[in-house]
């Protein structure tokens, strides 16, 4: 019985093994649970409203493009 345990012991990855102490958050976790939620909130309607507005601008460009082609 030892022997199976001993054999499944060396077998097993060592990313598998469980670590010592704590682990810390990742980066994007640390931000969201930190920052005021109003701020997350005007930042995402923002990014949100630029990207839509930067959508916009690029099919609008690009299609007087291909008209004066």
């Amino acid at each position: 019985m030892r022997r199976v345990a001993r054999a499944r012991l060396k077998l097993t990855p060592h990313w598998r093994e469980p670590s010592c102490g704590p682990t810390p958050h990742p980066p994007l976790q640390h931000m969201l649970l930190n920052t005021n939620p109003w701020l997350l909130g005007v930042t995402f309607i923002v990014s949100t409203l630029h990207s839509i507005f930067d959508f916009l601008a690029f099919k609008n460009g690009s299609s007087s493009y291909d008209i004066a082609m």
